[in-house]
């Protein structure tokens, strides 16, 4: 044997054999498209690009082929296959010839095989080393025959080799076998003592027959108690405590912004509480609270919405209040347009800013409140316009328009932050007009809460002597009216009369206006009467009685009287509707000339 070492090789590919038959036209095409794709993208510059590359390329596996056939191999002892089947253990050896043959086998050659010589130079997959390792050396156990089990099995030059290395393979796939069985045997028989059934299943049958189930065993061993280390408790206490220092600090902080929070809340209320708001609890389910109550119930209103809001604290601690409808933010707006030819032009606005900065908790009540008293207003505006049709009064698109022939009052409930008020509004010549409109109403709408209130104080009359209809009645729109009516009248019928005195000699005339002799707001809660008093050259005087129809349809705008001044004798009595009937009567009047 030799002691030269030398590597050998055996592949697992099958050998290249040359075929007769030659493959056909079918079967060519499908391979060429697999490998190659369509022949729509092959061209001729692609396929002379090719032929060159090939071309270069076999020249350098052509080099490197001749490189690797003249460049010296380690010689390793030649293994000896060991055969199963025959009876001797005497090994095979071979000679220096063949270990020469070997090299240029495992070279080969460039036309068989050419991956498998890149593979050898590289130690790559292609030649796999089965058993064994190469840095074994015959002198490191010179006494051990070399075998299958410590050499590398080379690759076969004829059949008889192939035949034994594939022996020498099942052989070691047989040993792996048996090995995988008896570590399955041995689990299944330690299984079986805890759970028969599940270790018999997977058993093989030569171990049942030879051991009994359950005859190995298996225990748990304790493993020695850690002995106790003081400076670990200890570690362990002082980590404990400053965590718990670090949980009390921050549960402090916490509480310290609370505190401050709470702090500036109740600092709000106390605020609100002092400036004669008032407060009361809430409860709704299981939640308890505050309630401030900014509406008008208690000052006699009957609107629907009795102002009650509940008191909530904000994040960083203020107060605010929150209304259990949507919030409110329109406010009641006077316009006064004139018309001329037909055309109608503005002349004068209402302000519409009436709101106060919400800068604290106080501005915002009050906010609140004002917004819905503006809201009572029109509402109750709105209720008492819908029967005043015939006075040409009409509601269009939420906006209430007064017609008063010569000019137009229009009353919109209007957003304060729409309304941009311009600077020429306010220089208009109606505007402190449409102003002093807009306060009447809202002293009106006062005056109508103190009266509700008043009523419900006093002792209930008999239902029989008054009339429920009437027992509750106040009226906004219908006084202010009245009044604004009332003066056009008069000052039409005052340039009539004037008309008269120029066209008939020996007239004279004197108005009074308004004979209740009291203060302006007073005055407005009655309904406005004028008198008017003609005195003749003859001695007969005529009263005329300006009276307003809003009031009562029923009375006659004019009421006149003529009367004997000496003898204190009424001399004819009658009433008009229109002006026009009055100049008749009067030219009637001072045609007839009666006689005394």
């Amino acid at each position: 044997m030799t002691t030269e070492e030398e590597k050998i090789y055996i592949s697992l590919r099958p050998e290249n054999h040359t075929r007769n038959e030659k493959p056909t036209i079918a079967q060519i095409i499908p391979r060429i498209i697999q490998e190659r794709g369509s022949f729509i993208d092959i061209t001729e510059e692609s396929l002379l690009h090719e032929i060159e590359s090939s071309a270069s390329a076999e020249e350098q596996d052509s080099n490197r082929l001749h490189k690797t056939q003249t460049s010296d191999y380690p010689v390793k002892v030649e293994p000896a296959i060991e055969d199963e089947n025959s009876e001797n253990d005497d090994s095979v050896s071979r000679t220096k010839p063949e270990i020469e043959d070997a090299k240029s086998v495992n070279v080969g050659d460039e036309e068989e095989d050419e991956d498998e010589v890149d593979d050898i130079e590289e130690d790559g997959p292609n030649s796999i080393p089965i058993i064994g390792d190469s840095s074994i050396k015959d002198s490191e156990s010179p006494e051990v025959a070399p075998t299958a089990a410590n050499v590398w099995c080379k690759r076969p030059t004829n059949q008889e080799e192939f035949d034994q290395a594939r022996t020498e393979l099942v052989r070691l796939i047989g040993v792996a076998q048996n090995e995988s069985a008896l570590a399955q045997d041995f689990v299944s028989l330690l299984i079986s003592c805890a759970r028969p059934a599940a270790g018999t299943t997977s058993m093989s049958p030569h171990l049942k027959s030879h051991v009994a189930v359950g005859s190995l065993g298996a225990d748990k061993t304790k493993s020695k108690p850690i002995a106790d280390d003081s400076l670990i408790g200890i570690g362990w206490k002082i980590e404990s405590l400053n965590k718990a220092s670090e949980a009390m600090n921050t549960s402090a902080s916490r509480l310290r912004l609370e505190v401050d929070k709470e702090k500036n809340y109740w600092k709000s209320i106390h605020t609100i509480a002092s400036s004669g708001e008032i407060l009361f609890k809430v409860r709704k389910g299981d939640s308890r609270g505050l309630g401030i109550k900014f509406g008008f119930g208690d000052a006699g209103s009957d609107y629907k919405d009795k102002g009650v809001a509940t008191v909530r604290r904000r994040g960083d601690g203020t107060m605010y209040f929150k209304t259990n409808g949507e919030r409110r933010s329109k406010v009641v707006q006077i316009s006064i347009y004139k018309k001329v030819d037909g055309e109608v032009i503005k002349q004068g606005v209402s302000s519409s800013n009436i709101l106060l900065p919400e800068n604290d908790v106080n501005n915002e009540i009050k906010n609140a409140r004002t917004l819905l008293f503006e809201e009572e207003l029109f509402y109750v505006i709105a209720n008492e316009a819908r029967p005043l049709t015939s006075h040409r009064i009409s509601i269009n698109n939420g906006k209430i328009t007064v017609d008063l022939q010569d000019e137009e009052i229009d009353i919109e409930f209007v957003e304060p932050n729409d309304v941009r008020d311009n600077d020429d509004d306010q220089y208009l010549p109606n505007s402190r007009r449409a102003e002093l409109i807009a306060t009447t109403l809202r002293l009106l709408l006062n005056y109508s809460h103190a009266k509700h209130l008043r009523q419900k104080h006093s002792d209930p009359e008999p239902l029989r002597t008054v009339d429920k209809r009437l027992r509750h009645t106040s009226y906004i729109l219908r006084p202010l009216l009245c009044y604004i009516q009332h003066h056009k009248i008069l000052k039409r019928t005052t340039r009539s009369l004037d008309q008269m005195v120029e066209n008939y000699k020996g007239i004279s005339y004197s108005v009074e206006k308004y004979v209740k002799n009291m203060s302006y707001l007073g005055r407005i809660l009655f309904p406005p009467s004028s008198t008017c008093t003609l005195s003749f050259y003859n001695g007969v005087e005529v009263k005329i009685i300006i009276v307003s129809t809003l009031t009562n349809q029923q009375l006659p705008l004019y009421d006149v009287k003529a009367y004997c001044n000496k003898e204190n004798t009424i001399l004819s009595k009658s009433g008009f509707y229109q002006l026009s009937e009055l100049e008749d009567w009067i030219k009637w009047v001072v045609d007839k000339k009666p006689i005394v």
